[in-house]
Parts: structure tokens; sequence; C-alpha cells
């Protein structure tokens, strides 16, 4: 028999996912400072947002703060915003090589620590032994000197640097905002 769970902040009491299954899905596992109930049967609930706690048989509407409010919406935003932030970070880069040739190179975290071992294991002779790179469609660009290879860690950090500082003015305004609709507002 299917029973229906209900995951919620134990801090607050708001609900932040459910779903029926047999057993308690990976989706619906706590995370720290969360509580899990399967609410099967009688118990009322609704996924609205409203606040809830459970009383040991039954989620209950819970009083919170404004204070709690603000504190709770603040990290949910700061939350989204940095998975904003971290979805734009693997953006490729576009980067044109010393021959002139364009291309797009991947800035998922792999990619980031290649290029860093390419250019820390090349530094003391300022070479490039390869002469060579992939880029984003997994074709080789040839030559890649050494120098390109500096060249396309610059313009990664080029492209991430305006990223992180629009993450840190949004969660500015984030920790700025005195209200619910404030810090709705704030969107990536």
């Amino acid at each position: 028999m299917n029973s229906q769970y209900v995951v919620y902040d134990v801090a607050t009491g708001r609900i932040k996912r459910s779903g029926i299954c047999q057993t308690i899905d990976v989706e619906l596992q706590p995370q720290t400072g969360e509580g899990v109930v399967n609410v099967t049967g009688d118990a009322t609930w609704t996924g609205d947002g409203t606040a809830f706690q459970w009383d040991g048989s039954a989620l209950v509407a819970k009083t919170i703060s404004a204070a709690d409010q603000l504190a709770a919406a603040r990290a949910d935003k700061v939350a989204s915003l940095t998975l904003a932030y971290n979805q734009a970070l693997v953006a490729p880069v576009t980067f044109t090589n010393h021959t002139g040739v364009t291309a797009s190179f991947n800035q998922a975290a792999s990619d980031i620590s290649n290029l860093q071992k390419a250019i820390t294991g090349s530094a003391l002779s300022g070479t490039w032994s390869l002469n060579l790179w992939q880029d984003a469609t997994g074709a080789v660009i040839a030559p890649f000197t050494y120098a390109d290879l500096q060249g396309l860690a610059a313009a990664m950090e080029a492209a991430d640097t305006p990223q992180y500082v629009h993450l840190l003015t949004l969660i500015a305004a984030v920790t700025a905002a005195t209200t619910l609709a404030a810090i709705a507002a704030v969107s990536w």
C-alpha cells in the first residue's frame, strides 16, 4: 500500500515537499533540519506554503513570527540565487587562441581542474608540450600553447567575476530587504 509522506522544516514547520510511495523515496529523505511524517489516512494538511508542525499525531498550524518568516525567506532566496549562480558558472566561455581560432570551452569543475593542472604543470618550463586543447564540442584545437592556456583561464575568470559580483549584490539586497515581498522581488 502506498503512503503519503510530508517533509517539513523542523524549525518553522513549513512543508518543503511531499509524495506518495511505498517507502520513503530518495527525494523524500529528510535532510539536516527536516522531519518527515507519514500523513496517510485521517491526517490533513495543505501544501500551499502554510506553516505546520508535527504534534506527534498530526500536522498542526504553527504561528511563525515575522522575524522567523523573514529569516526563512532570506535563506530560501539565497539558496535559489546560489543555485542560479552555480548554473551560470558552467556556461561555456568563448576564447580565441594565438592563431585566431575561436571556440567555446566548458567551465565544469573537471574542465577547470584540468586547465589548472595543465597551467601548474607547465609553469616551470612556460610551455605546453601537448600543444592542443579540447573545446566544448569535443573538437581538438591545435596549436594551443601555454600562453593560450593562460588566456583561456583569464577568459574564464573574466566571465565568472561579474557573475560573482552579481550574486553578492543580490544577496546584499536580500539581506537588506525588510518585507517578504521585497525578498521575493529579488531574482537572478
